[in-house]
């Protein structure tokens, strides 16, 4: 990790550790010193520097106060359609990750679109905000933070309906984050190319299960005949204008190089790009990234710095040229 410069003149810090703390009730104002004794090992033999924090004093206040900031969020949403045709089951999974921490469901996206569709029965934050790394090659620290909540839907609705159904996602309030949009075909996930999925409940669609049609008569086939004619022309007129509405982001527009490269930003960078959805990678390709994975590690945290940024910037320059 590499060292900070300070407003002290011929000083530097090292940022090791970030703290995430919750007060236990309101008579709680301050975060007391914390003490700790850093051992080193010097030309003339072992070193102990005790050294404690500032005593920090916050603001108690008893109106609820603004999200703290955050950057370069992406928001993933993710809607489970697997019990669909079962139950009328939908959840929809959230997951967001930002530099700073990341805000409340309500700060992040509108749900009242979704509502419309189809009711919120239940909201499930899971672990609530979880610090997962810190980002110390920007341009001020601050960690990386992720929050996950999984939302259950009221989907009887939709499978009453006699005519399809879109199921939009939330939009984001801050027009700025990342949004990637996810659903399952079968038991694979996809990535979408809009913010919506189509729910029918007559006909099997990429994404939901199986759904019993409607009890048929002598009338249905020439009525069916006349609606499919009519939804071909609505669909020619449809593809011809009409919104286009969000794209999905692509992998190469995400992943950028570190402005300042050393072993954590190196680390995090490959942890990401095997993690994203928008990068498909084979057997071979994995084994390749976790072997880089690796190597880093071992030469910038074994004690020994072994790779500069030079040899840093090469393996990730590696994996960039595969996006284009």
């Amino acid at each position: 990790m590499k060292p900070r410069p300070t407003a002290r003149p011929g000083w530097e810090e090292t940022v090791l550790a970030y703290v995430l703390v919750r007060a236990k009730d309101a008579s709680v104002d301050k975060v007391p010193p914390v003490k700790l004794d850093l051992k080193f090992i010097d030309l003339s033999g072992p070193v102990t520097v005790p050294a404690v924090s500032a005593e920090t004093l916050f603001k108690v206040s008893p109106t609820p106060v603004g999200p703290r900031p955050a950057g370069r969020v992406e928001v993933t949403q993710t809607l489970d359609t697997r019990q669909f045709g079962i139950n009328g089951s939908l959840s929809l999974d959230i997951h967001a990750t930002g530099t700073g921490l990341v805000p409340d469901l309500d700060d992040l996206v509108d749900l009242a679109i979704v509502k419309r569709v189809a009711a919120v029965r239940q909201v499930g934050a899971n672990e609530g905000l979880q610090v997962k790394e810190l980002n110390t090659w920007g341009e001020q620290v601050a960690a990386r933070s992720e929050r996950h909540w999984v939302i259950s839907l009221d989907g009887d609705a939709i499978r009453a309906a006699d005519s399809a159904t879109e199921v939009p996602f939330a939009p984001l309030k801050d027009p700025t984050n990342g949004a990637i949009w996810r659903t399952y075909e079968d038991m694979d996930l996809k990535v979408l190319p809009k913010a919506s999925v189509r729910l029918d409940r007559q006909r099997t669609l990429p994404g939901t299960g199986v759904i019993p049609p409607a009890p048929t008569s002598p009338w249905l086939w020439p009525s069916l005949g006349s609606l499919v004619a009519l939804l071909g022309l609505g669909l020619f007129f449809g593809l011809r204008g009409g919104p286009k509405g969000p794209v999905a982001p692509l992998a190469r527009d995400v992943f950028r190089m570190p402005a300042e490269v050393d072993g954590f930003a190196a680390a995090a960078f490959l942890r990401r790009y095997g993690a994203s959805p928008l990068i498909a990678l084979n057997a071979a390709q994995k084994g390749e990234l976790a072997q880089d994975l690796a190597h880093i590690q071992q030469g910038c945290f074994n004690g020994a710095s072994m790779l500069g940024e030079p040899e840093l910037r090469a393996i990730l320059q590696k994996w960039l040229k595969q996006l284009r």
